[in-house]
């Protein structure tokens, strides 16, 4: 771990020390999600060149791009979610993996598969602040937020699929992304 990955534990460490959500619950009490006001300065997260983005350069798209593998992705990720059959062609319908496959060209398929999760974590993630749970409950939001990121943290415990199907994946995601990273080291 160089300096500045430690600089970026200790201010995230900091970060959370000092924030405390329950102010919030007076404040934004029944209203959409607010800003909480977090200098986003105190969170550095410097991720490994995992995959050449060309987009909208659109030098092909990349070869594991498959309905097979696309289908096989959307099956992978509404299990773990749990979605129904509509939520499950929803997602479907939406054909994130071809954006990916054109963001991506050159991806390694493994590297690939990890930028396909990535993507439908971040679609799913994001649904619950626009017009899911967390829309109208700005404490609940802000302490998904942070406990999201506190998977970034070192020796952070495992999150099975029953305790929590998005922070299970975004683990998955992250474990993916550190294991590239180590070996660029």
């Amino acid at each position: 771990m160089g300096p500045t990955d430690q600089g970026a534990k200790a201010s995230y460490s900091t970060l959370i020390s000092r924030f405390d959500p329950s102010f919030l619950e007076e404040e934004f009490k029944g209203s959409k999600v607010g800003n909480p006001n977090i200098d986003a300065g105190d969170i550095l997260l410097r991720l490994p060149n995992l995959f050449p983005i060309s987009f909208p350069a659109l030098r092909g798209t990349n070869k594991y791009y498959t309905e097979e593998s696309r289908l096989k992705k959307v099956d992978w990720v509404s299990e773990i979610i749990g979605f129904d059959e509509k939520s499950k062609k929803d997602l479907a319908d939406l054909k994130l993996a071809l954006l990916c496959a054109y963001w991506a060209p050159d991806a390694s398929e493994d590297r690939f598969w990890i930028l396909n999760i990535f993507q439908d974590w971040i679609f799913i993630f994001d649904d619950q602040f626009d017009e899911g749970h967390l829309s109208n409950d700005a404490v609940a939001a802000t302490r998904d937020v942070l406990d999201t990121l506190a998977i970034f943290e070192e020796n952070h415990p495992h999150i099975t699929a029953e305790q929590d199907p998005l922070k299970h994946m975004f683990q998955i995601v992250w474990n993916a992304i550190k294991s590239v990273r180590q070996m660029e080291l």
